[in-house]
């Protein structure tokens, strides 16, 4: 029994050991000290893949970070092919509706967009929105930031008129709920603004860029 103990206190002081250096990875990542950031994520991870096993939360979870923490520092490659390591495993054990599921899904997605990989890129948003939908309903925020970046991925590709209604969609929401001065409406609206341009419909993006100036100006100053 006393062994029994020994071992739990060991296995506890490990945890407590790595959730510290896990803490001062994403300190020192917030810095932008990333390349520091990254030694401790990959000696966490090592540690924890030894321990653990690759398919524990707390693994997946540091494998997670350190694919984001790549992802920062341009490395678009090594930062997706953890991505898929991490999302593979946990669509397995899981499930692809579990929130952890989405949120490196949609990190993946990203990580896609940035690589010019748009078409791919695309149908993960297009998954992860439709489970989103279904799930949290078209007015929760991770909804809604999802199909922000579905609609900038379309945007992208060309496609302005598709991608103008989901702004649309997503800016009635946003200005219902958060209201016309939260950061996320501006930010919307922008894209918003920016899209019309795109498509050489100037009047319309002048008169939302001057909705956004003067709320930016009473509220910034």
């Amino acid at each position: 029994f006393k062994k029994i103990l020994e071992t739990q206190q060991l296995i506890f002081d490990s945890q407590n050991s790595l959730a510290t250096q896990e803490a001062l990875a994403f300190s020192l990542q917030a810095q932008g000290k990333y390349e520091q950031s990254k030694q401790l994520f990959e000696q966490v991870l090592e540690i924890q893949q030894s321990t653990f096993g690759s398919q524990h939360l707390s693994t997946l979870s540091t494998q997670h970070n350190l694919a984001l923490n790549l992802q920062y520092q341009g490395q678009y490659e090594q930062s997706k092919q953890l991505f898929e390591q991490v999302l593979e495993i946990q669509q397995s054990i899981l499930g692809s509706q579990h929130p952890s599921t989405l949120t490196t899904q949609h990190n993946l997605a990203l990580n896609l967009q940035y690589q010019g990989k748009y078409e791919q890129s695309k149908q993960l948003f297009e998954q992860v929105l439709e489970i989103q939908q279904s799930i949290l309903g078209s007015q929760h925020p991770s909804t809604l930031t999802t199909q922000s970046n579905l609609a900038s991925n379309l945007q992208s590709q060309g496609q302005y008129e598709q991608s103008k209604q989901l702004f649309e969609q997503v800016l009635e929401i946003q200005q219902s709920i958060l209201g016309s001065q939260h950061l996320s409406t501006l930010t919307t609206q922008s894209n918003l603004a920016s899209n019309l341009q795109s498509q050489g419909q100037y009047e319309q993006s002048k008169k939302l860029f001057e909705q956004l100036l003067e709320i930016q100006q009473s509220t910034l100053g």
